[in-house]
């Protein structure tokens, strides 16, 4: 080989073993600065907003698009959990406090308001609180499932309200019967009389005496209890006509999933599809994602999922691959990606196949020690080979299409 030939190949390769070392510390650096600071915003809480913040603005850094309609990086998940009374609802007889949740409970069609009376136990009269055995009554037997249900107890009160009852308060004398539990969601009317149920145990200290008075202190407070976290979601759009949907579960993962966002952005070798990056909001917000997607996932190529990817804590762990079966193609795939210092462990028994159209992967790792930077390094790497082969590969076939 010529001398000079030779002199320009020993001159280049040190540059591009620089370049290529520059371009790795710079991503190890960023790992390191994500991992530490979505560790902290997350504390433990992988809904909590100051993350959900720091992601968004890692993506427009990055360049990423909002990818939702309203602009908007942030895709809400609003959890309803239905009425709740505590804190705001108590009782009281012969001024001994009961537990709320424990001793007694709100019936959920029970109207709100504060009643107080003295009422005898054995007798209904207007204008007082009536207190009521239901153990003389037919068809109010209750099971412990579907107890608050019961239509002859809502009926029981709904005349007891006709007849200018103050408030209702259900017990069962007869102790093989079950206690009543809170339905939350339960659909009936509501009436606009305090309604209680107060279990076996508390009744039988206070309602024993049947010829006896109750003086009774009553309060029925609701509130809808709702709770609202996020998916922060970014898109690069090369305008192509497949795209490539990468998630992250784990505050590691979602450090992974910026410096994959920051690489695919500021490369040529990725423009064959676009990119949509997920950040999910727990198992609750991977679910709503697929529910209501962002984009129309008949043009989704395939999906990356990280849960725990990011989480090698040593040379020695192995990446766990599941979902091979989502796609027959997946298996020549990865055998064309060079490993960079990963070694895959396929866990075949499980099928990872998202909304069962699209081929998905899962990677991720069983253990639980301190996120090793350098070791999500490789992660990184190994998907960012992942993908330009996929770039290559064109669209994958779900499994049985």
């Amino acid at each position: 080989m010529n001398s000079k030939v030779l002199f320009l190949i020993f001159l280049i390769i040190p540059f591009l073993a620089f370049s290529q070392n520059k371009e790795d510390r710079e991503i190890l650096n960023a790992l390191q600065e994500n991992i530490s600071k979505i560790n902290l915003l997350s504390n433990g809480n992988s809904s909590a907003s100051p993350e959900n913040h720091y992601v968004q603005k890692q993506f427009q850094e990055d360049g990423l698009q909002p990818a939702l309609d309203n602009n908007s990086y942030l895709q809400p998940i609003i959890t309803n959990y239905g009425v709740q009374f505590i804190p705001g609802t108590s009782l009281s007889i012969h001024n001994n406090p009961l537990e709320a949740g424990k001793d007694f409970i709100p019936l959920s069609y029970s109207g709100q308001g504060t009643v107080s009376g003295d009422p005898l136990i054995s007798v209904q009269e207007a204008n007082l609180p009536w207190i009521i055995d239901i153990s003389n009554y037919s068809g109010t037997q209750l099971t412990g499932t579907d107890t608050n249900d019961n239509e002859t107890m809502y009926k029981l009160a709904a005349q007891a309200m006709h007849d200018k009852a103050t408030a209702v308060l259900f017990y069962n004398s007869n102790n093989a019967s079950k206690d009543v539990s809170f339905h939350a969601t339960d659909s009936k009317t509501p009436l606009t009389i305090p309604v209680v149920y107060i279990n076996h145990a508390a009744a039988s200290r206070y309602f024993k005496d049947q010829t006896a008075d109750a003086p009774i202190e009553l309060q029925v407070k609701f509130y809808d209890k709702k709770d609202t976290t996020y998916n922060v979601i970014g898109i690069i759009n090369h305008g192509t006509a497949s795209t490539i949907i990468l998630t992250a579960y784990q505050p590691g993962d979602k450090a992974a999933l910026i410096a994959l966002s920051h690489l695919i952005k500021s490369n040529k070798r990725y423009e064959k599809e676009n990119y949509l990056f997920v950040s999910f909001s727990g198992k609750k917000g991977a679910g709503y994602f697929m529910e209501h997607p962002v984009i129309n996932m008949d043009q989704a190529d395939c999906m990356i999922n990280l849960n725990g990817a990011g989480n090698l804590s040593s040379s020695s762990d192995n990446l766990i691959v599941s979902g091979m079966q989502s796609s027959p193609q997946w298996e020549p795939v990865l055998r064309r990606v060079k490993s960079r210092g990963i070694s895959l462990q396929k866990n075949e028994d499980i099928l990872e196949n998202s909304d069962g159209n699209i081929p998905a992967l899962t990677f991720s790792n069983n253990t639980n020690g301190n996120i090793s930077a350098e070791n999500e390094l490789k992660v990184v790497n190994y998907l960012a080979e992942l993908i330009r082969e996929l770039n290559r590969t064109g669209k994958l076939p779900a499994a049985g299409h």
